[in-house]
C-alpha cells in the first residue's frame, strides 16, 4: 500500500514518462488489491509500526523493485 500513500512512488511505479498521452494518463485506473491479515493482532500491528518507525529514522529512502528495475524514493 506504500504507493497509495506516497505520491512520488506512485507515479514512479506507473511510469508517467511512458508513451501514453496526457489524456490517456488522466483516464488510467489503479486498483489496489488488499487481502490477508486475518490472523494479525492489533499488538502485532503496533509492533510492526514501531519497527518501521525505527527503520525510517535510519534509512532515508524506500527501495522498490518494479519489473526488475530498482527505484529509490525519499521517505
Amino acid at each position: 500500500m506504500s504507493p497509495a500513500y506516497n505520491y512520488e512512488l506512485f507515479w514512479r511505479i506507473l511510469n508517467p514518462m511512458s508513451e501514453l498521452s496526457a489524456e490517456e494518463k488522466q483516464r488510467m485506473n489503479v486498483v489496489f488489491v488488499v487481502c490477508g491479515g486475518v490472523k494479525v493482532t492489533s499488538d502485532e500491528l503496533f509492533e510492526y509500526a514501531q519497527i518501521l518507525d525505527r527503520v525510517a529514522e535510519v534509512e532515508k529512502e524506500w527501495e522498490v523493485i518494479r519489473n526488475g528495475t530498482e527505484i529509490c524514493v525519499q521517505k
